[in-house]
Protein backbone atom coordinates (compact mmCIF):
# COMPACT_ATOMS: atom_id res chain seq x y z
CA UNK A 1 0.00 0.00 0.00
CA UNK A 2 2.87 2.38 0.82
CA UNK A 3 4.50 1.65 -2.54
CA UNK A 4 1.27 2.44 -4.36
CA UNK A 5 0.85 5.67 -2.39
CA UNK A 6 4.42 6.78 -3.13
CA UNK A 7 3.92 5.99 -6.80
CA UNK A 8 0.79 8.16 -6.96
CA UNK A 9 2.56 10.99 -5.10
CA UNK A 10 5.52 10.78 -7.48
CA UNK A 11 3.28 11.00 -10.54
CA UNK A 12 1.18 13.88 -9.17
CA UNK A 13 4.24 15.88 -8.11
CA UNK A 14 5.78 15.33 -11.56
CA UNK A 15 2.63 16.69 -13.19
CA UNK A 16 2.51 19.66 -10.78
CA UNK A 17 6.11 20.59 -11.54
CA UNK A 18 5.41 20.32 -15.26
CA UNK A 19 2.47 22.73 -14.87
CA UNK A 20 4.51 25.03 -12.63
CA UNK A 21 7.32 25.20 -15.20
CA UNK A 22 4.67 25.92 -17.83
CA UNK A 23 3.28 28.76 -15.73
CA UNK A 24 6.66 30.42 -15.33
CA UNK A 25 7.47 29.77 -18.98
CA UNK A 26 4.36 31.57 -20.14
CA UNK A 27 5.16 34.52 -17.86
CA UNK A 28 8.76 34.72 -19.12
CA UNK A 29 7.72 34.58 -22.79
CA UNK A 30 5.02 37.19 -22.25
CA UNK A 31 7.49 39.51 -20.52
CA UNK A 32 9.99 39.19 -23.37
CA UNK A 33 7.64 39.46 -26.33
CA UNK A 34 4.86 41.64 -24.83
CA UNK A 35 2.08 40.41 -27.08
CA UNK A 36 0.09 37.35 -28.03
CA UNK A 37 2.07 34.87 -30.07
CA UNK A 38 1.76 31.42 -31.52
CA UNK A 39 3.71 28.85 -29.57
CA UNK A 40 4.14 25.14 -29.24
CA UNK A 41 2.68 24.41 -25.77
CA UNK A 42 5.42 21.89 -24.98
CA UNK A 43 8.21 24.43 -25.41
CA UNK A 44 6.74 26.59 -22.64
CA UNK A 45 8.00 24.45 -19.70
CA UNK A 46 11.49 24.70 -21.21
CA UNK A 47 11.34 28.49 -20.81
CA UNK A 48 9.99 27.90 -17.31
CA UNK A 49 13.14 25.92 -16.53
CA UNK A 50 15.22 28.86 -17.79
CA UNK A 51 13.35 31.02 -15.27
CA UNK A 52 14.03 28.42 -12.56
CA UNK A 53 17.75 28.43 -13.39
CA UNK A 54 17.95 32.21 -13.05
CA UNK A 55 16.05 32.16 -9.74
CA UNK A 56 18.13 29.24 -8.47
CA UNK A 57 21.43 30.96 -9.17
CA UNK A 58 20.29 34.27 -7.67
CA UNK A 59 19.13 32.38 -4.57
CA UNK A 60 22.51 30.71 -4.23
CA UNK A 61 24.50 33.96 -4.27
CA UNK A 62 22.04 35.77 -1.96
CA UNK A 63 19.61 34.13 0.46
CA UNK A 64 20.41 30.44 -0.08
CA UNK A 65 17.84 27.64 -0.38
CA UNK A 66 14.97 26.44 1.76
CA UNK A 67 12.63 23.54 1.01
CA UNK A 68 9.56 25.53 2.10
CA UNK A 69 10.49 28.41 -0.20
CA UNK A 70 10.89 25.80 -2.94
CA UNK A 71 7.36 24.59 -2.21
CA UNK A 72 6.08 28.17 -2.40
CA UNK A 73 7.83 28.58 -5.77
CA UNK A 74 6.17 25.39 -7.04
CA UNK A 75 2.70 26.51 -5.97
CA UNK A 76 3.22 30.02 -7.34
CA UNK A 77 4.08 28.54 -10.74
CA UNK A 78 0.85 26.53 -10.70
CA UNK A 79 -1.06 29.72 -9.87
CA UNK A 80 0.62 31.54 -12.77
CA UNK A 81 -0.33 28.64 -15.02
CA UNK A 82 -3.97 28.98 -13.97
CA UNK A 83 -3.86 32.78 -14.23
CA UNK A 84 -2.14 33.06 -17.63
CA UNK A 85 -3.80 30.29 -19.60
CA UNK A 86 -7.22 30.56 -21.23
CA UNK A 87 -9.96 28.09 -20.45
CA UNK A 88 -9.53 26.43 -23.84
CA UNK A 89 -5.92 25.70 -22.90
CA UNK A 90 -6.89 23.51 -19.96
CA UNK A 91 -7.08 20.49 -22.24
CA UNK A 92 -3.30 20.91 -22.04
CA UNK A 93 -3.53 19.60 -18.46
CA UNK A 94 -5.45 16.49 -19.44
CA UNK A 95 -3.31 15.83 -22.49
CA UNK A 96 -0.11 16.32 -20.47
CA UNK A 97 -1.44 14.09 -17.66
CA UNK A 98 -2.03 11.25 -20.11
CA UNK A 99 1.26 11.67 -21.98
CA UNK A 100 3.31 11.92 -18.77
CA UNK A 101 1.68 8.66 -17.66
CA UNK A 102 2.79 7.01 -20.93
CA UNK A 103 6.43 7.89 -20.27
CA UNK A 104 6.41 7.85 -16.46
CA UNK A 105 8.27 4.52 -16.30
CA UNK A 106 11.39 6.45 -17.39
CA UNK A 107 11.47 8.17 -13.97
CA UNK A 108 11.32 4.92 -12.00
CA UNK A 109 14.99 4.14 -11.50
CA UNK A 110 17.10 2.58 -8.80
CA UNK A 111 20.55 2.84 -10.43
CA UNK A 112 21.52 6.34 -11.50
CA UNK A 113 24.21 7.15 -14.08
CA UNK A 114 27.85 6.82 -13.06
CA UNK A 115 28.53 10.54 -12.55
CA UNK A 116 25.51 11.10 -10.34
CA UNK A 117 26.76 9.63 -7.03
CA UNK A 118 30.37 10.66 -7.61
CA UNK A 119 29.76 14.39 -8.04
CA UNK A 120 26.38 15.41 -9.53
CA UNK A 121 24.43 14.69 -6.37
CA UNK A 122 27.24 16.01 -4.18
CA UNK A 123 27.13 19.26 -6.15
CA UNK A 124 23.36 19.63 -5.71
CA UNK A 125 23.68 18.82 -2.01
CA UNK A 126 26.51 21.36 -1.58
CA UNK A 127 24.49 24.07 -3.35
CA UNK A 128 21.32 23.44 -1.36
CA UNK A 129 22.84 22.93 2.10
CA UNK A 130 25.72 25.43 2.10
CA UNK A 131 26.13 29.15 1.62
CA UNK A 132 27.83 30.76 -1.36
CA UNK A 133 31.19 28.98 -1.75
CA UNK A 134 34.18 30.52 -3.48
CA UNK A 135 36.58 27.90 -4.81
CA UNK A 136 34.19 24.95 -4.91
CA UNK A 137 36.57 23.17 -7.31
CA UNK A 138 39.00 22.90 -4.38
CA UNK A 139 36.54 20.52 -2.72
CA UNK A 140 36.49 18.25 -5.78
CA UNK A 141 37.93 19.09 -9.21
CA UNK A 142 34.76 17.68 -10.75
CA UNK A 143 32.86 20.50 -8.99
CA UNK A 144 34.45 22.78 -11.62
CA UNK A 145 32.02 21.57 -14.23
CA UNK A 146 28.94 21.00 -12.12
CA UNK A 147 26.14 22.04 -14.42
CA UNK A 148 24.19 25.24 -13.84
CA UNK A 149 21.18 22.93 -14.08
CA UNK A 150 22.06 21.92 -10.50
CA UNK A 151 20.57 25.25 -9.39
CA UNK A 152 17.27 24.16 -10.95
CA UNK A 153 17.43 20.83 -9.13
CA UNK A 154 18.21 22.59 -5.86
CA UNK A 155 14.84 24.31 -6.20
CA UNK A 156 13.15 20.89 -6.47
CA UNK A 157 14.15 19.83 -2.94
CA UNK A 158 10.88 19.56 -1.02
CA UNK A 159 9.87 19.28 2.64
CA UNK A 160 9.65 15.65 3.88
CA UNK A 161 10.69 14.16 0.51
CA UNK A 162 13.95 16.15 0.38
CA UNK A 163 15.98 15.06 -2.71
CA UNK A 164 13.57 12.40 -4.03
CA UNK A 165 12.20 14.60 -6.85
CA UNK A 166 15.44 16.05 -8.23
CA UNK A 167 15.27 14.00 -11.46
CA UNK A 168 11.93 15.55 -12.42
CA UNK A 169 13.43 18.56 -14.31
CA UNK A 170 15.55 16.16 -16.40
CA UNK A 171 12.43 14.12 -17.20
CA UNK A 172 10.53 17.32 -18.07
CA UNK A 173 13.13 18.32 -20.70
CA UNK A 174 12.95 14.86 -22.28
CA UNK A 175 9.15 14.84 -22.16
CA UNK A 176 8.85 18.43 -23.41
CA UNK A 177 11.15 17.60 -26.35
CA UNK A 178 8.93 14.65 -27.27
CA UNK A 179 5.82 16.82 -26.93
CA UNK A 180 7.39 19.60 -28.99
CA UNK A 181 8.14 17.40 -32.00
CA UNK A 182 4.83 15.54 -31.72
CA UNK A 183 2.90 18.80 -31.64
CA UNK A 184 4.87 20.21 -34.58
CA UNK A 185 4.18 17.09 -36.65
CA UNK A 186 0.43 17.59 -36.12
CA UNK A 187 0.34 21.13 -37.47
CA UNK A 188 -2.30 21.59 -40.18
CA UNK A 189 -0.01 23.26 -42.70
CA UNK A 190 3.36 21.62 -42.38
CA UNK A 191 5.97 21.05 -45.07
CA UNK A 192 6.73 17.45 -45.95
CA UNK A 193 10.37 17.67 -44.94
CA UNK A 194 9.54 19.24 -41.56
CA UNK A 195 6.90 16.59 -40.92
CA UNK A 196 9.39 13.87 -41.79
CA UNK A 197 12.09 15.40 -39.55
CA UNK A 198 9.75 15.82 -36.54
CA UNK A 199 8.47 12.25 -36.75
CA UNK A 200 12.00 10.91 -37.28
CA UNK A 201 13.30 12.70 -34.16
CA UNK A 202 10.25 11.62 -32.17
CA UNK A 203 10.78 7.94 -32.91
CA UNK A 204 14.53 8.13 -32.22
CA UNK A 205 13.99 9.77 -28.83
CA UNK A 206 11.44 7.13 -27.82
CA UNK A 207 13.33 4.06 -29.05
CA UNK A 208 16.92 5.01 -28.28
CA UNK A 209 16.68 7.07 -25.08
CA UNK A 210 14.69 4.82 -22.78
CA UNK A 211 16.70 4.98 -19.55
CA UNK A 212 16.86 7.99 -17.26
CA UNK A 213 19.84 6.31 -15.58
CA UNK A 214 21.86 7.22 -18.70
CA UNK A 215 20.89 10.88 -18.63
CA UNK A 216 23.62 13.14 -17.45
CA UNK A 217 23.37 16.82 -18.23
CA UNK A 218 24.94 16.09 -21.63
CA UNK A 219 21.84 14.29 -22.91
CA UNK A 220 19.27 16.93 -22.02
CA UNK A 221 21.50 19.61 -23.52
CA UNK A 222 21.57 17.62 -26.79
CA UNK A 223 17.77 17.22 -26.72
CA UNK A 224 17.41 21.00 -26.58
CA UNK A 225 19.82 21.41 -29.51
CA UNK A 226 17.46 19.33 -31.67
CA UNK A 227 14.71 21.87 -30.97
CA UNK A 228 17.13 24.71 -31.73
CA UNK A 229 17.98 23.18 -35.10
CA UNK A 230 14.32 22.70 -35.94
CA UNK A 231 13.69 26.40 -35.39
CA UNK A 232 16.74 27.77 -37.21
CA UNK A 233 16.30 25.50 -40.24
CA UNK A 234 12.55 25.45 -40.76
CA UNK A 235 11.72 28.91 -39.35
CA UNK A 236 14.76 31.02 -40.15
CA UNK A 237 12.49 33.73 -41.58
CA UNK A 238 10.34 33.85 -38.42
CA UNK A 239 11.57 36.53 -36.00
CA UNK A 240 9.85 35.00 -32.96
CA UNK A 241 11.30 31.56 -33.60
CA UNK A 242 14.79 33.05 -34.11
CA UNK A 243 14.60 34.74 -30.71
CA UNK A 244 13.35 31.57 -29.03
CA UNK A 245 16.04 29.45 -30.70
CA UNK A 246 18.76 31.75 -29.34
CA UNK A 247 17.33 31.51 -25.82
CA UNK A 248 17.05 27.71 -25.92
CA UNK A 249 20.59 27.47 -27.32
CA UNK A 250 21.91 29.61 -24.46
CA UNK A 251 20.05 27.35 -22.03
CA UNK A 252 21.68 24.27 -23.61
CA UNK A 253 25.13 25.86 -23.22
CA UNK A 254 24.40 26.80 -19.59
CA UNK A 255 23.46 23.18 -18.92
CA UNK A 256 26.56 21.83 -20.69
CA UNK A 257 29.15 24.17 -22.25
CA UNK A 258 30.07 21.50 -24.84
CA UNK A 259 26.81 22.48 -26.58
CA UNK A 260 28.80 25.39 -28.03
CA UNK A 261 30.21 22.85 -30.52
CA UNK A 262 26.76 22.91 -32.15
CA UNK A 263 27.25 26.56 -33.11
CA UNK A 264 28.11 25.93 -36.83
CA UNK A 265 24.48 24.91 -37.36
CA UNK A 266 23.44 28.38 -36.21
CA UNK A 267 24.92 29.64 -39.48
CA UNK A 268 21.70 28.37 -41.04
CA UNK A 269 20.15 31.62 -39.84
CA UNK A 270 22.30 33.47 -42.34
CA UNK A 271 21.39 31.19 -45.23
CA UNK A 272 19.47 33.56 -47.53
CA UNK A 273 19.32 36.05 -44.64
CA UNK A 274 21.52 39.11 -44.17
CA UNK A 275 23.50 39.29 -40.92
CA UNK A 276 22.55 42.86 -40.11
CA UNK A 277 18.86 42.03 -40.57
CA UNK A 278 19.08 39.20 -38.04
CA UNK A 279 20.92 41.37 -35.49
CA UNK A 280 18.62 44.34 -35.98
CA UNK A 281 15.49 42.23 -35.46
CA UNK A 282 16.61 40.60 -32.20
CA UNK A 283 14.22 41.47 -29.39
CA UNK A 284 15.70 44.06 -26.97
CA UNK A 285 14.26 42.34 -23.89
CA UNK A 286 15.76 39.12 -25.14
CA UNK A 287 19.15 40.86 -25.10
CA UNK A 288 18.67 41.58 -21.39
CA UNK A 289 18.00 37.87 -20.71
CA UNK A 290 20.95 36.98 -22.95
CA UNK A 291 23.23 39.32 -20.98
CA UNK A 292 21.94 37.96 -17.67
CA UNK A 293 22.61 34.36 -18.76
CA UNK A 294 26.15 35.30 -19.80
CA UNK A 295 26.76 36.99 -16.45
CA UNK A 296 25.48 33.88 -14.67
CA UNK A 297 27.74 31.63 -16.74
CA UNK A 298 30.88 33.73 -16.25
CA UNK A 299 30.30 34.48 -12.56
CA UNK A 300 29.52 30.83 -11.75
CA UNK A 301 32.75 29.75 -13.45
CA UNK A 302 34.68 32.44 -11.57
CA UNK A 303 33.13 31.56 -8.21
CA UNK A 304 33.92 27.86 -8.56
CA UNK A 305 37.34 27.93 -10.24
CA UNK A 306 38.73 31.46 -10.44
CA UNK A 307 38.37 31.23 -14.24
CA UNK A 308 36.10 33.42 -16.35
CA UNK A 309 35.41 30.59 -18.78
CA UNK A 310 36.31 27.13 -17.59
CA UNK A 311 37.74 25.02 -19.26
CA UNK A 312 39.70 27.65 -21.25
CA UNK A 313 42.79 27.90 -19.04
CA UNK A 314 43.88 31.27 -20.44
CA UNK A 315 40.82 32.82 -18.74
CA UNK A 316 41.94 31.61 -15.29
CA UNK A 317 43.48 33.95 -12.73
CA UNK A 318 46.59 32.91 -10.82
CA UNK A 319 46.52 32.21 -7.07
CA UNK A 320 48.42 35.44 -6.51
CA UNK A 321 45.44 37.42 -7.85
CA UNK A 322 42.54 35.16 -6.82
CA UNK A 323 43.28 33.15 -3.71
CA UNK A 324 40.81 30.34 -4.46
CA UNK A 325 41.99 29.94 -8.07
CA UNK A 326 42.49 26.40 -9.39
CA UNK A 327 44.33 27.42 -12.58
CA UNK A 328 47.04 24.76 -12.51
CA UNK A 329 44.66 22.02 -11.47
CA UNK A 330 42.18 23.05 -14.16
CA UNK A 331 44.83 22.91 -16.87
CA UNK A 332 45.69 19.34 -15.97
CA UNK A 333 42.07 18.33 -15.45
CA UNK A 334 40.96 19.71 -18.85
CA UNK A 335 43.76 17.75 -20.46
CA UNK A 336 42.67 14.62 -18.58
CA UNK A 337 39.07 14.98 -19.77
CA UNK A 338 40.20 15.34 -23.39
CA UNK A 339 42.52 12.32 -23.12
CA UNK A 340 39.73 10.28 -21.55
CA UNK A 341 37.29 11.15 -24.37
CA UNK A 342 39.88 10.17 -26.99
CA UNK A 343 40.64 6.82 -25.35
CA UNK A 344 44.08 7.38 -23.81
CA UNK A 345 43.19 5.64 -20.54
CA UNK A 346 41.58 2.66 -22.28
CA UNK A 347 44.36 1.74 -24.70
CA UNK A 348 44.90 -1.58 -22.93
CA UNK A 349 41.55 -2.70 -24.33
CA UNK A 350 42.57 -1.81 -27.88
CA UNK A 351 44.27 -4.05 -30.43
CA UNK A 352 46.86 -1.37 -31.10
CA UNK A 353 50.16 -0.81 -29.30
CA UNK A 354 49.90 1.62 -26.38
CA UNK A 355 51.24 5.18 -26.65
CA UNK A 356 52.38 6.19 -23.19
CA UNK A 357 53.29 9.80 -23.95
CA UNK A 358 50.20 12.03 -23.65
CA UNK A 359 51.35 14.66 -26.14
CA UNK A 360 52.35 12.06 -28.71
CA UNK A 361 48.92 10.45 -28.31
CA UNK A 362 47.10 13.74 -29.01
CA UNK A 363 49.30 14.94 -31.89
CA UNK A 364 48.56 14.28 -35.57
CA UNK A 365 45.35 12.37 -34.79
CA UNK A 366 47.38 9.49 -33.35
CA UNK A 367 44.47 8.87 -31.00
CA UNK A 368 41.96 8.37 -33.81
CA UNK A 369 42.54 4.67 -34.44
CA UNK A 370 42.17 3.94 -30.71
CA UNK A 371 38.97 5.97 -30.62
CA UNK A 372 37.60 4.10 -33.62
CA UNK A 373 38.49 0.75 -32.07
CA UNK A 374 37.13 1.51 -28.59
CA UNK A 375 34.37 4.08 -29.02
CA UNK A 376 33.20 4.14 -32.62
CA UNK A 377 32.61 0.41 -33.12
CA UNK A 378 31.00 -0.08 -29.71
CA UNK A 379 28.89 3.07 -29.42
CA UNK A 380 28.83 5.36 -32.46
CA UNK A 381 28.45 2.53 -34.97
CA UNK A 382 25.55 1.06 -32.99
CA UNK A 383 23.90 4.49 -32.90
CA UNK A 384 24.35 4.90 -36.67
CA UNK A 385 22.78 1.48 -37.23
CA UNK A 386 19.77 2.49 -35.13
CA UNK A 387 19.40 5.74 -37.09
CA UNK A 388 19.67 3.85 -40.38
CA UNK A 389 17.14 1.24 -39.25
CA UNK A 390 14.63 3.91 -38.25
CA UNK A 391 15.13 5.78 -41.52
CA UNK A 392 14.52 2.56 -43.46
CA UNK A 393 11.38 1.96 -41.41
CA UNK A 394 10.22 5.42 -42.45
CA UNK A 395 11.03 4.56 -46.06
CA UNK A 396 8.43 1.81 -45.82
CA UNK A 397 5.87 4.45 -44.78
CA UNK A 398 6.87 6.80 -47.60
CA UNK A 399 5.64 6.39 -51.16
CA UNK A 400 7.52 7.24 -54.35
CA UNK A 401 10.91 6.72 -52.78
CA UNK A 402 13.77 6.75 -55.25
CA UNK A 403 16.89 8.44 -56.49
CA UNK A 404 16.51 11.93 -57.89
CA UNK A 405 18.36 14.51 -59.87
CA UNK A 406 20.04 17.37 -58.05
CA UNK A 407 17.70 20.33 -57.75
CA UNK A 408 17.69 23.62 -55.90
CA UNK A 409 15.87 21.84 -53.08
CA UNK A 410 18.61 19.23 -52.95
CA UNK A 411 21.28 21.90 -52.83
CA UNK A 412 19.46 23.47 -49.89
CA UNK A 413 19.62 20.12 -48.06
CA UNK A 414 23.37 20.12 -48.52
CA UNK A 415 23.69 23.12 -46.20
CA UNK A 416 22.71 21.27 -42.97
CA UNK A 417 24.79 18.28 -44.10
CA UNK A 418 27.90 20.45 -44.43
CA UNK A 419 27.29 22.46 -41.24
CA UNK A 420 26.46 19.38 -39.14
CA UNK A 421 29.63 17.75 -40.49
CA UNK A 422 31.59 20.82 -39.35
CA UNK A 423 29.99 20.54 -35.91
CA UNK A 424 30.90 16.83 -35.80
CA UNK A 425 34.50 17.69 -36.75
CA UNK A 426 34.74 20.20 -33.86
CA UNK A 427 33.30 17.57 -31.53
CA UNK A 428 35.68 14.93 -32.85
CA UNK A 429 38.69 17.18 -32.34
CA UNK A 430 37.81 18.18 -28.77
CA UNK A 431 35.69 15.74 -26.72
CA UNK A 432 34.61 12.93 -29.10
CA UNK A 433 32.32 11.16 -26.66
CA UNK A 434 28.91 10.15 -28.06
CA UNK A 435 26.90 11.98 -25.40
CA UNK A 436 28.49 15.33 -26.28
CA UNK A 437 27.59 15.29 -29.97
CA UNK A 438 24.72 12.97 -30.88
CA UNK A 439 22.41 15.85 -31.91
CA UNK A 440 24.76 16.82 -34.77
CA UNK A 441 25.13 13.15 -35.75
CA UNK A 442 21.34 12.72 -35.97
CA UNK A 443 21.00 15.84 -38.13
CA UNK A 444 23.86 14.80 -40.41
CA UNK A 445 22.47 11.29 -40.95
CA UNK A 446 18.90 12.49 -41.56
CA UNK A 447 19.77 15.08 -44.18
CA UNK A 448 22.42 12.90 -45.79
CA UNK A 449 19.83 10.20 -46.40
CA UNK A 450 17.22 12.75 -47.47
CA UNK A 451 19.64 13.94 -50.11
CA UNK A 452 18.98 10.68 -52.01
CA UNK A 453 15.23 10.66 -51.38
CA UNK A 454 12.67 11.60 -53.96
CA UNK A 455 10.81 14.82 -53.20
CA UNK A 456 7.50 13.16 -54.15
CA UNK A 457 6.84 11.35 -50.91
CA UNK A 458 3.98 11.21 -48.49
CA UNK A 459 3.81 9.94 -44.92
CA UNK A 460 0.75 7.77 -44.34
CA UNK A 461 -0.80 9.11 -41.13
CA UNK A 462 -2.28 5.77 -40.05
CA UNK A 463 1.00 3.95 -40.51
CA UNK A 464 2.86 6.71 -38.69
CA UNK A 465 0.41 6.45 -35.77
CA UNK A 466 0.94 2.69 -35.64
CA UNK A 467 4.72 3.19 -35.73
CA UNK A 468 4.45 5.65 -32.83
CA UNK A 469 2.25 3.28 -30.79
CA UNK A 470 4.73 0.45 -31.33
CA UNK A 471 7.61 2.73 -30.28
CA UNK A 472 5.81 3.71 -27.05
CA UNK A 473 4.98 0.06 -26.40
CA UNK A 474 8.65 -0.84 -26.89
CA UNK A 475 9.63 2.03 -24.56
CA UNK A 476 7.42 0.76 -21.73
CA UNK A 477 8.23 -2.93 -22.18
CA UNK A 478 11.94 -2.13 -22.03
CA UNK A 479 11.53 0.01 -18.90
CA UNK A 480 9.27 -2.54 -17.22
CA UNK A 481 11.89 -5.20 -17.84
CA UNK A 482 14.60 -2.87 -16.49
CA UNK A 483 12.59 -2.17 -13.31
CA UNK A 484 12.04 -5.91 -12.82
CA UNK A 485 15.79 -6.54 -13.16
CA UNK A 486 16.54 -3.77 -10.65
CA UNK A 487 14.34 -5.53 -8.11
CA UNK A 488 16.33 -8.71 -8.71
CA UNK A 489 19.76 -7.06 -8.38
CA UNK A 490 21.94 -8.12 -5.46
CA UNK A 491 24.22 -5.09 -5.27
CA UNK A 492 23.89 -1.58 -3.82
CA UNK A 493 21.50 -0.60 -6.63
CA UNK A 494 18.83 -3.16 -5.82
CA UNK A 495 15.38 -1.51 -5.85
CA UNK A 496 14.75 -1.47 -2.10
CA UNK A 497 12.94 1.87 -1.91
CA UNK A 498 10.60 1.84 -4.90
CA UNK A 499 9.80 4.26 -6.59
CA UNK A 500 12.73 6.38 -5.31
CA UNK A 501 16.26 6.13 -6.68
CA UNK A 502 19.07 4.52 -4.67
CA UNK A 503 21.62 6.94 -3.29
CA UNK A 504 25.17 5.80 -2.69
CA UNK A 505 27.16 9.01 -3.00
CA UNK A 506 30.88 9.42 -2.46
CA UNK A 507 32.27 10.58 0.85
CA UNK A 508 34.08 13.94 0.80
CA UNK A 509 34.42 14.45 4.56
CA UNK A 510 38.11 13.50 4.67
CA UNK A 511 39.38 15.78 1.93
CA UNK A 512 42.40 17.96 2.71
CA UNK A 513 40.83 21.38 2.39
CA UNK A 514 40.60 24.55 4.44
CA UNK A 515 37.34 26.48 4.75
CA UNK A 516 37.19 30.10 5.91
CA UNK A 517 33.77 31.53 6.80
CA UNK A 518 33.00 35.18 5.99
CA UNK A 519 29.37 35.51 7.01
CA UNK A 520 27.13 35.05 3.98
CA UNK A 521 29.85 33.31 1.96
CA UNK A 522 32.83 30.99 2.49
CA UNK A 523 36.15 30.34 0.70
CA UNK A 524 37.58 26.86 0.16
CA UNK A 525 41.33 26.31 -0.22
CA UNK A 526 43.19 23.13 -1.04
CA UNK A 527 45.86 22.22 1.53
Amino acid sequence: MEIFFNLIVFYIVTLLFFLSFSGYGKILLTLIFDKKFNYNPFEIPIFGLIFYLIIGYLSYITIGFNSYLNLFLLLSGIYFFYYSFNKKDFNYIFRSSFLILLFFSLLLISKTHEDFPSYHFLGIKDIFENKLTLGGANILLTFAHISLFSYVQSLIVMPIYVYKFIHIPIFVIYFATLGYFYNQSKKFKIKKLENFFCNFILIILIIKFTRLSEYGYDYISQFLLLIVFHKVFFYKKNLLEINKSFLIFIFAVLIKPTAILFFPLFLLLFYKNKIYQIIFKINKKFLIIFLLCNIIFISNSFIRTGCLFYPVNSTCFSKEKIEWSTKEDMKQYSNTVQLWAKGFYHQDKSKYKEILNEQEFKNNFSWFKYWVDLHYFYIINEFLLILTFIFLCFAILIIKVGLKKISNKTKELLTPVILSFLSIFLWLNSVPDYRFGFASIIIFVFFFYCFFLSENYLIYKNRMSLFLILAILFFNIKNTHRIYKEFKREDIYQYRNFPWFSLNSSNIDNLKIKIEDYGFYRIVYKL
